[in-house]
């Protein structure tokens, strides 16, 4: 009897937008202390964030589940990074060497890419929220939209929205703490 052949994982369905979107909450802070080591200040990191997350959010059928996510936006914000220093070199106005710029941006991911067990842990809260609430968390810190805008916009009251967004920050914050506690504690060696 000849054995049933194997059936390969199929990895190519691509990530569900939730997940995708959770993945996404959680690169941002790191993401934005990488970009502003190669831009060299905070001037234009908003902006390039921003260009970064839709970069993504458009290839999002591209990214491979099970693959380094922070990896992936990591390189997107390097080349976006890369053609912000190329339009301040046209102007005159790039004060470091490429040279530099390679070194800093090597030395950055290194430095950022490590994920802290307080990034997974908000990940996977972030994951457990429903799609509205996720949203809401989205456009708040990732987006960086006014709630009072995006409140008008949706014919919703802004205190509402404040309201919600406290709701969901305390419910995070006690997710994470969950999460936090049920890793083992580091181990004490005996003397």
């Amino acid at each position: 009897m000849t054995p049933a052949p194997l059936i390969p994982f199929d990895d190519s369905q691509p990530l569900p937008a939730e997940e995708f979107d959770a993945l996404l909450v959680a690169v941002l802070p790191r993401l934005r202390g990488y970009v502003a080591s190669l831009v060299g200040g905070w001037n234009a990191v908003d902006d390039i964030v921003q260009e970064v997350s839709i970069v993504l959010i458009q290839k999002r059928e591209t990214f491979e589940p099970n693959s380094n996510f922070p990896a992936w936006a990591f390189r997107v914000a390097y080349f976006k990074a890369t053609t912000w220093r190329r339009d301040m070199q046209r102007e005159g106005r790039v004060m470091f060497s490429e040279t530099f710029f390679q070194a800093a941006a090597a030395i950055a991911e290194d430095h950022f890419a490590d994920r802290p067990p307080l990034d997974e842990a908000l990940a996977k809260c972030l994951g457990k929220l429903p799609p509205q609430d996720r949203d809401l968390v989205r456009l708040k810190y990732g987006e960086r939209v006014s709630l009072a805008d995006h409140a008008g916009e949706n014919g919703r009251k802004a205190n509402t929205l404040h309201k919600t967004i406290s709701r969901i920050r305390l419910v995070l914050r006690e997710c994470i703490r969950r999460q936090m506690d049920t890793d083992p504690p580091p181990r004490r060696r005996s003397a």
